[in-house]
């Protein structure tokens, strides 16, 4: 039988291991190719609910945090920055409004690229308005909204 002491040493083995397998079964799962920076690694998904704006801001509308993996795909590509447009493409949405859609995207895209963002209940179609670079892997595309489609 174990003692006291010897239960919780146990018991914190036991949770950090299991704490360790659900965190690189998220990772494994991931199909996106953005790096996070460190910065933002440990609170990314955390965000929820609408975010607050500051006065200096120029937005007409609240945006949402959203903070998903979501398959997207190139409609038009005038500055040619994909190369490889072959398989599939996942990004992490990071917030969108009635007007427009940020996304985390590991290759750099250009004003006027047009994507396809899906989720479950439907697809934004979006005009890269302006892009960030925010580490080696991650860059922030802000882009208008141009249609959206809602699934039957």
């Amino acid at each position: 039988m174990l003692a006291n002491d010897d239960r919780e040493t146990a018991a914190v083995a036991s949770s950090v291991a299991v704490d360790s397998m659900v965190r690189s079964a998220k990772k494994a799962s991931a199909k996106h190719r953005v790096v996070l920076p460190d910065e933002m690694r440990s609170t990314f998904f955390d965000v929820k609910g609408y975010l607050p704006t500051t006065a200096y801001e120029a937005r007409r509308q609240a945006r949402l945090s959203v903070r998903r993996e979501a398959k997207i795909e190139f409609e038009d590509l005038p500055s040619g920055a994909i190369k490889d447009l072959d398989g599939e493409h996942y990004a992490l949405v990071k917030d969108f409004s009635r007007g427009g859609i940020s996304i985390l995207y590991h290759q750099q895209l250009f004003p006027e690229d047009r994507f396809v963002v899906f989720f479950q209940s439907g697809a934004v179609t979006a005009s890269a308005v302006r892009c960030r670079k925010l580490g080696p892997s991650c860059y922030e595309i802000g882009a208008q909204i141009v249609c959206t489609e809602l699934n039957d």
